[in-house]
Formats: C-alpha cells, sequence, structure tokens
C-alpha cells in the first residue's frame, strides 16, 4: 500500500473516531441535561402536592373554627387565629415567590439588571421583612458593614438571596438566639455572610443541601416546614451573579452561609 494511502486512511480514521467521541459528549450531556429537568419537575411537583397544600389546609381549618366558633372565643383566642392564618399565608406568598423565581431562571426568561447599592438600604429593607419572624423567637440580628459600603448586584435578586438565607437561619435557630449579616470588601469581590447560632446540619448532608434532588429536608426548632427550594434559587442567582456560595457548620453550634459577589467593572 501506498504509504501517503496508508497515511490519508489513518487521519480519516482518527476523524471518525473524534468525531464518534465528540457525539458521545454531547449525547451524555443531553443526558444529563434531561436528568436534571425530570428531577426539577419532580421536585416542583412535590412541593405543589406537599407544601403548598398543607399550608391551605391549615388556612382553611382556622377559617372555619372562626366561621362556626367565633362567639364562643375570646378576644385574645381570636387575635391567637388571626396570627397564625397570618403566618401560614405569609409562607405560602413566600413559597410562591420563590417558585416563580425559580420557574422564571430555569425557563432563561430571568434578566438580570446590576447595579450599585448602599448597603445600609439592603439590609434595612431586608430586617423590615424578616423582623417579625425573629422576634417571635426572640432572636438578635446584627449586622456587620461599613458607613457608605455599597454593593453591586440585581437588588431584588439579592434581596432574595438574603431573605431565604435569614429566614432559614431564623427558622434552625432556637429562642433566644443570634444571627449575624457581614458585607465585606475584598480585592474583586464583596464577601456576604449570614452566621447563625442554630442546630447546625450534619456534615455527611452538606453536599445535599444545594442540590435540586436533595433527600436532606427537616422542620424548623418550632416545627418549621422546609421545602428545600430556598437553598437552591440562592444558589442559582448568586451563579448568576458571577460568584459562589459554600456554608461553614458544626452540630449544636450553627451555621455560616457565605457567598460572594464579584464588583461592579
Amino acid at each position: 500500500m501506498d504509504p501517503k494511502t496508508k497515511h490519508v486512511n489513518l487521519i480519516g480514521v482518527t476523524r471518525d473516531i473524534s468525531r464518534r467521541k465528540e457525539a458521545e459528549r454531547k449525547l451524555f450531556k443531553t443526558n444529563q441535561e434531561l436528568k436534571e429537568l425530570n428531577a426539577m419537575k419532580d421536585k416542583l411537583f412535590s412541593i405543589i402536592a406537599h407544601d403548598l397544600r398543607n399550608p391551605f389546609s391549615i388556612i382553611i381549618g382556622f377559617i372555619d373554627l372562626l366561621k362556626y366558633n367565633f362567639d364562643k372565643y375570646s378576644p385574645e383566642k381570636r387575635v391567637e387565629i388571626i396570627d397564625t392564618l397570618k403566618n401560614t399565608t405569609q409562607r405560602v406568598y413566600t413559597l410562591l415567590e420563590n417558585l416563580l423565581a425559580w420557574s422564571k431562571s430555569q425557563s432563561n426568561n430571568l434578566v438580570l439588571n446590576p447595579a450599585l447599592y448602599l448597603a445600609e438600604d439592603i439590609i434595612t429593607q431586608l430586617l423590615n421583612e424578616v423582623r417579625p419572624n425573629s422576634n417571635k423567637k426572640n432572636i438578635r440580628i446584627k449586622t456587620k458593614y461599613n458607613l457608605g459600603q455599597t454593593v453591586y448586584a440585581d437588588k431584588q435578586l439579592l434581596l432574595t438571596i438574603l431573605r431565604n438565607l435569614t429566614t432559614n437561619a431564623i427558622k434552625f435557630t432556637p429562642k433566644d438566639g443570634k444571627i449575624t449579616i457581614s458585607i465585606n470588601d475584598e480585592e474583586n469581590f464583596t464577601k456576604i455572610s449570614v452566621e447563625d447560632t442554630g442546630i447546625g446540619i450534619p456534615e455527611e448532608e452538606i453536599p445535599k443541601i444545594f442540590s435540586i434532588d436533595n433527600k436532606f429536608k427537616r422542620k424548623g426548632t418550632e416545627g418549621e416546614p422546609s421545602s428545600g427550594l430556598g437553598l437552591l434559587l440562592c444558589k442559582e442567582f448568586i451563579e448568576k451573579h458571577g460568584g459562589k456560595i459554600w456554608v461553614e457548620s458544626k452540630i449544636n453550634e450553627g451555621s455560616k452561609f457565605i457567598f460572594t459577589l464579584p464588583k461592579e467593572n
């Protein structure tokens, strides 16, 4: 055989192998994406079926109690039932907000509008939203940031991230505990953390908490329910900003969720 022909055949075989490997790589990637989509769909249905149905059952039940026993209850009992209705409704509303934000993120309809915001303004708005829950458990929320400090982010997404992390911290911190929200400037990014004195996360469970198909779900210290969606949403929103999130935790000592956001170029 002509050496030139042999050389051409070898090139042809090499190209065929390369094409086959590339096709296999694309097929593997497509299969992984389909698995993730199916996991997301299952997660979504699970949340709708369980985490939305249960609160609505509570709301309907308490409304019936008020309707048929209004005159029998003392004013204090009525206020107690109305408070329960308000808290349950707020929980459903927050869950719906997360579901809508998540679905928008998955359909690639989420558009980031980053700008510079004063850390003080972000923290003030956050505390106004979460303080009713922290006050019920007498949990102190301490903040650490410099006067005039700024954060470059999409304001609504950043508030969603901080609200989820702080609400989780309240949920898993016993009464009379403490939460610290810190904002620190690094060279090329801003580091933000939410630290609590709560029950902590077992080390072997930490890899599961940011996963769509995680099996790690537990109730808060007062029996507060958890959908597992909030942390997933935080991870996605932070990564869309170009940042990353991780957690440091010790059982019965607390957890510290830390994330970064790139600074304005």
